[in-house]
């Protein structure tokens, strides 16, 4: 992914040269620039930068086809590429039947080092690495210093998953309370898991009453059932046998 990145960057860099020769941009061989031209130069550079971000960021989701994990879905927003929501539905393990709605959220200068998503679950998610107030996703427990090229969206979507599956001897019992944002989630998975499995277990029936509750804006949107969809689902299964 970081070897295309710059292929693209430097063929952007060229595209962008070519078009600042075309407009008439004047230089010297000493690299003197008419100052004229130097606001013409400027914009075309920013545009280019804006693009190749943009670019990065389709090649991203692309590239989700192949490398999110199972029981996770991702969409982008109607009107805003760097703000996408998704889902995960959780399988197995201490949050089983869980569903949990997300909503990630890249920064302008995404792709770019030290500029990080943000993720936020849209209900309550019981867990040492989700702030209790705000259901924001702690991403620098496991991106300490956030990479270009090296740090991506799927790589986020399969660290999101694996909380879901936390085991006994995983990354959790290593932490200190000083390096998680809800610390009685983390007290009671290591002393009390009996009342840590009891606010699991509620914090899962919330997703589940919530699921019909679409946030605004969203592209993941749930509908109660309805007589027409029983019969989609029977002409599907019958046209499988």
């Amino acid at each position: 992914m970081t070897e295309n990145y710059n292929k693209e960057k430097k063929c952007a860099d060229s595209e962008a040269d070519a078009v600042i020769e075309e407009e008439g941009i004047e230089s010297s061989k000493s690299g003197s620039v008419n100052m004229r031209k130097v606001p013409i130069v400027s914009s075309l550079r920013r545009y280019r930068e804006k693009q190749l971000k943009q670019y990065n960021i389709m090649v991203e989701y692309k590239n989700l086809k192949e490398h999110a994990p199972s029981g996770v879905y991702l969409l982008p927003s109607f009107t805003d590429l760097r703000t996408m929501y998704g889902v995960i539905f959780v399988r197995l393990g201490m949050y089983s039947k869980g569903l949990f709605k997300f909503r990630i959220t890249l920064p302008k200068e995404y792709p770019m080092d030290g500029k990080y998503p943000q993720f936020y679950f849209f209900s309550k998610v019981y867990h040492p690495l989700v702030d209790p107030q705000t259901f924001e996703l702690d991403l620098g427990s496991k991106f300490p210093e956030w990479k270009a090229g090296r740090d991506q969206l799927a790589k986020i979507l399969v660290f999101m998953k694996r909380i879901f599956y936390a085991k006994e001897k995983d990354f959790l019992s290593t932490m200190n309370m000083d390096m998680v944002p809800n610390k009685e989630a983390l007290y009671l998975y290591k002393h009390d898991k009996k009342a840590f499995m009891k606010k699991v277990s509620a914090c899962v029936e919330e997703s589940l009453e919530r699921r019909y509750v679409n946030e605004k804006n969203s592209t993941i949107i749930f509908t109660e059932p309805k007589p027409a969809h029983d019969k989609i689902r029977n002409s599907i299964l019958s046209h499988q046998r």
